[in-house]
């Protein structure tokens, strides 16, 4: 069967076909019999290991990876969250690891004059950073050239003093 999705986590990868996989943090477990679990490496390229938080909308708290057992994905979506405490959280906000940043952080400018939300484009298959307020969107930012003043979830605070 081809996989229709590939998911690196850690060093590991998951190829996703039909029906349903589970993957956790630090290793994975695959329980679809159409899921391939193999060692991270495609046709001799290293793939970059995909990180995930959460944002618990019930709890209205950050779920950090560390506290991410399993992501249980359903036809190539995300529906649900078992966390190493035997809890499980459905309704949530999925957050990927960008390499520098986390999808939906607050980033501004160094002169403090402008504020981004990170952002990825399916599109563009990409990150960029969409402008708040007044500011322009960055669509191939320079990363160095901003700081990280929060999030959308844990400081909505910072989004809504520029508008």
């Amino acid at each position: 069967m081809a996989a229709n999705a590939w998911y690196c986590v850690g060093d590991m990868v998951v190829a996703e076909g039909e029906g349903k996989a589970w993957w956790q943090g630090y290793g994975v477990e695959a329980e679809d019999t159409g899921s391939k679990v193999g060692r991270c490496y495609r046709e001799g390229y290293k793939m970059r290991p995909i990180k995930f938080r959460a944002w618990d909308k019930d709890a209205k708290k950050m779920i950090m990876p560390t506290e991410i057992c399993r992501l249980h994905f359903n036809h190539g979506l995300c529906c649900g969250i078992l966390l190493w405490n035997g809890n499980i959280v459905l309704k949530f906000d999925l957050i990927q690891f960008t390499g520098l940043h986390w999808d939906n952080d607050i980033l501004e400018s160094k002169d403090g004059l402008r504020k981004y939300i990170v952002t990825y484009s399916n599109k563009q298959c990409k990150w960029w950073l969409k402008g708040i307020g007044k500011a322009w969107s960055d669509p191939d930012p320079n990363w160095s050239d901003y700081k990280h003043i929060g999030n959308v979830h844990e400081s909505p605070e910072l989004i809504e003093e520029t508008k």
